[in-house]
């Protein structure tokens, strides 16, 4: 017999692929709606499961707040967790106020990095040449 939090999960799952077959502005603000307190009702099924009555207790008061502190990503993200137990690369915004950037060494960088990761021994050639030209833009970056 399935748990209530596995049982919640597989819901929520579900209401993830019905989010985003559906079509309508309308129908997608109502599934939203519908994610959102499941989110809450998987947590405290699974703080129940676990009989942790003091966490239970402030996700009550965090949840009377009206805020929504968290981001269940092997929830919201459940078939890459599924296929490859997690993301390969994760990109984030910068920080773009005083600082100057340029394009070029971001490029540069990025290459490497994807080089890398697909095994290719293009990456370690690029980081080589960058190295051997002394900028010392990158001097230890990659090591």
């Amino acid at each position: 017999m399935k748990s209530e939090a596995k049982r919640k999960a597989g819901q929520l799952e579900q209401l993830h692929q019905d989010f985003f077959a559906a079509s309508s502005p309308a129908k997608k603000q109502e599934i939203r709606q519908s994610i959102s307190e499941l989110e809450w009702e998987l947590i405290e099924a699974t703080l129940t499961e676990r009989k942790q009555q003091d966490l239970l207790d402030k996700l009550q008061d965090i949840r009377q707040s009206g805020e929504k502190p968290f981001f269940l990503w092997k929830l919201n993200f459940s078939e890459v967790f599924k296929e490859k137990g997690g993301f390969d690369v994760v990109i984030g915004n910068p920080p773009y106020y005083n600082v100057k950037f340029k394009f070029s060494y971001f490029c540069v960088i990025f290459v490497i990095v994807v080089f890398k990761i697909q095994g290719g021994r293009h990456g370690t050639k690029i980081q080589s040449d960058i190295n051997k030209r002394g900028t010392g833009r990158f001097g230890g970056y990659f090591n």
